[in-house]
């Protein structure tokens, strides 16, 4: 309504006399006429709120030293009054329009925006990395996400909000704005179905949706909110489901004959011939974790040597006149032989280590070594 509209907006009453002159003013200036005062009965006035800030908690959460004579200043360019200062702390006075400024930590960003984020040094962390508090229930519906999208589905976010059905288990909204968003929803399928409308509408015809939220329901004096995966479609999703319950790991899972889906006696979901639902919390005990992906592929380094040898020497040769050396690389190949005249041959050969090896060039001189000596080949490289 509109009051939560005003509070919302965390307005200062500071303001209103402010906006009265400014608006008295522009009347004046482009209707003319003439203005009277007025008292306003106000017995309660609002002070204008004050903080404190300490040096120490300016450095400490900075990580620099900065001095008390630079942030008074910066405070003051930001229309900050100083009421007070004292050794190591100051007080000032918060300006009416700036009402998102509710502890000490809000003037510290203050400064450090006008001080520059860039000039705050960069150092390691000296204490444990704080722990994911994500609930592992929001991660694997990332995951079933993840994996309805790679179906080809399409994600919808519908409203809470729907007409009353009458049933016993509903939450009635006692307040509610529209006869049509008087309830709250006890399953996801009907907002799913508007959108399978407005996709007919538009002739597409074979695409599943999913939504993935809360659903809510009363029982006795109690209220209930449960988390429920529901996928729809025009057309049968019998494929959807086994292809999920795959890629999830579970392979034992039943299809009952009132049409509920059951995982090793215990219900997680129901189905029907367009559409099936899943209760994210039940079916999370029995789905695979996901381990990712191992490769074994290795980055290599690999170096050309273009062979000058002898007509008579063959590919052989060189393969038998490096096998005596003590191996460090992976493999040598040959990419091309190319008969320069009667008496030389040009050998490209490719010779491939591992990308951590440090002894290339070593044994690039020791290849060539060996190569001069037995067989009289020369090198470009």
């Amino acid at each position: 309504n509109e009051s939560v509209s005003r509070n919302d907006k965390f307005l200062d009453e500071r303001g209103i006399d402010l906006a009265l002159a400014r608006a008295t003013d522009l009347i004046l200036e482009i209707a003319g006429g003439t203005y009277y005062t007025n008292d306003d009965y106000y017995p309660n006035p609002v002070l204008p709120k004050t903080m404190a800030l300490r040096l120490s908690r300016l450095h400490l959460l900075s990580g620099m030293d900065i001095t008390m004579l630079t942030a008074k200043k910066i405070l003051k360019s930001l229309e900050y009054s100083v009421v007070e200062e004292g050794e190591g702390s100051l007080t000032v006075e918060i300006p009416y329009f700036r009402t998102d400024v509710e502890v000490e930590d809000d003037l510290v960003s203050d400064i450090l925006r006008i001080y520059n984020y860039t000039n705050i040094p960069v150092q390691p962390l000296t204490t444990p990395v704080p722990l994911d508090l994500t609930p592992q229930v929001y991660r694997f519906e990332e995951r079933l996400r993840d994996l309805l999208v790679a179906q080809g589905a399409h994600e919808h976010i519908t409203s809470s909000l729907v007409s009353k059905s009458g049933k016993a288990d509903e939450v009635v909204l006692a307040n509610a704005l529209s006869s049509d968003q008087n309830a709250l929803r006890t399953h996801l399928t009907p907002g799913l179905a508007d959108v399978l409308s407005i996709y007919s509408k538009h002739k597409q015809l074979n695409t599943a949706v999913f939504e993935i939220g809360k659903v809510f329901r009363k029982s006795a004096a109690n209220y209930l909110e449960g988390r429920l995966l529901t996928v729809s479609s025009n057309t049968s999703l019998s494929n959807s489901l086994a292809t999920l319950m795959s890629s999830l790991g579970i392979s034992d899972y039943q299809i009952t004959k009132n049409f509920e889906v059951k995982i090793k006696g215990k219900i997680v979901g129901t189905i029907s011939p367009t559409s099936y639902t899943l209760v994210t919390t039940e079916l999370i005990a029995h789905a695979a974790s996901y381990t990712g992906i191992v490769s074994e592929f290795t980055h290599t380094t690999s170096l050309d040597l273009s062979l000058l040898s002898p007509a008579k020497v063959q590919y052989a040769d060189i393969i038998d006149a490096l096998s005596t050396l003590k191996s460090h690389w992976l493999n040598v190949s040959c990419k091309s032989m190319t008969k320069m005249d009667d008496k030389t041959n040009n050998y490209l050969v490719t010779i491939t280590w591992k990308a951590d090896t440090k002894i290339i060039d070593s044994d690039k001189d020791n290849i060539l070594k060996t190569l001069k000596e037995e067989l009289k080949i020369d090198s470009k490289s």
